[in-house]
């Protein structure tokens, strides 16, 4: 488990930011960069023709400090590096990754994530080559404009070169709505990133075998009234049905019990459908170290500057 994008904003000068730059990364080379998101700078640092971070800062920035951001490989030394400099910076997107290995691994985790979206009904998309399956195919959990979003692509086969085409990844990607959520968001690790959504708590214990964690709020959170609203809803639509059904049965507090009853044994059904399946097809194993002999990260010489 691992950050596979580390974006944050600090309170700092552009100046400082790109000092700070130079020092974690001493071998690299500053260079302006094109501007985002409105901003009116940018700035890379570049390691022979790899690019580790970068920046943006000014325009419709102006008074809100520096946004920076690392990809990939570098992610975590960039993450590490920035919480040492920055403490209390705070977090506009953060990716934390898990890549599995072994035949059926697409097919497995691809259909775990659909039956993750259908019982929280999350939106899905599919993208890359679902025709042949030859260059790829990713899988999104979640809507574009939620804070909480689940990637599953075939990295292996983005990457032929490597020669590992069972390579899977499963990535969930975090955006905080709010200053005070990116702030809470700047302290969790990667695996605690999953925390961020009821959903993705679910999606966790599965995954890793975690229970009992309390979720991070990041987003909007469901309150009483709106189950309020809900039941006002069921009364208004199925007041008759259930009018009827309790003189059927003897009153309303025996309807309350069959109901009950009936929910009960739904779960428990739903339970064991979904504990064949998985006995019926193991699930291939997680390696969050599953990064070939020879990729590391392009940082890691320079790990002691994390520190500065």
């Amino acid at each position: 488990m691992h950050f596979d994008w580390y974006q944050a904003t600090v309170q700092a000068s552009s100046e400082e930011v790109l000092s700070w730059f130079r020092r974690v990364w001493p071998d690299g080379e500053v260079r302006p960069s094109k501007p985002k998101n409105g901003a009116a700078f940018g700035a890379q640092v570049v390691i022979g023709e790899m690019r580790v971070a970068e920046c943006i800062w000014g325009g419709g920035m102006e008074g809100h400090g520096v946004n920076l951001w690392s990809s990939g490989g570098d992610s975590e030394f960039f993450a590490e590096a920035v919480r040492s400099r920055w403490p209390d910076h705070r977090v506009t997107r953060a990716d934390s990754a898990a890549d599995v290995r072994g035949e059926g691994a697409w097919d497995f985790w691809s259909a775990w994530a659909l039956e993750l979206a259908d019982r929280f009904k999350l939106k899905v998309e599919h993208q890359g080559d679902w025709h042949r399956g030859k260059d790829g195919r990713t899988l999104y959990i979640g809507s574009r404009s939620s804070p909480v979003r689940l990637v599953i692509y075939e990295k292996g086969k983005q990457l032929p070169e490597l020669g590992m085409p069972d390579w899977v990844r499963l990535e969930l990607r975090v955006q905080p709505k709010k200053a005070e959520a990116g702030e809470v968001v700047a302290k969790l690790t990667p695996q605690q990133l999953w925390r961020c959504s009821r959903w993705s708590l679910a999606a966790a214990d599965y995954i890793f075998g975690e229970n009992g964690w309390d979720r991070v709020v990041i987003g909007t959170r469901w309150n009483p009234a709106d189950r309020e609203r809900s039941v006002r809803a069921i009364i208004k639509q199925y007041a008759g049905v259930l009018g009827e059904w309790a003189g059927d049965l003897g009153g309303w507090s025996e309807l309350g019990e069959e109901i009950g009853r009936r929910i009960t044994a739904a779960a428990e059904k739903r339970r064991e459908a979904i504990a064949s399946a998985q006995a019926a097809r193991a699930a291939p194993s997680l390696q969050t170290k599953g990064i070939p002999a020879g990729k590391e990260d392009s940082c890691q010489q320079h790990a002691q500057a994390a520190h500065l």
